[in-house]
């Protein structure tokens, strides 16, 4: 279960009337992100959606990594 975290919503994106602001969580503990992440599949076909904000660099990584791992398959 969750022990702490930080919450509050963004007002720099511009969204339409049927769509609500993101939310922006920092983790207190690692443990705590990892708990989200893992539970994240029971949102599964629901409007919520978990995503991780990564820098440019880390998000150009992660797609690498992600077409040499299906790569394999």
């Amino acid at each position: 279960m969750l022990k702490k975290m930080y919450c509050y919503k963004r007002c720099i994106v511009k969204t339409t009337k049927n769509k609500p602001k993101p939310i922006i969580v920092k983790f207190v503990t690692h443990n705590d992100k990892d708990w989200v992440y893992y539970n994240k599949k029971k949102l599964k076909n629901q409007e919520y959606l978990i995503t991780e904000s990564l820098t440019s660099v880390r998000l150009q990584c992660m797609k690498k990594l992600k077409e040499e791992y299906l790569a394999k398959k």
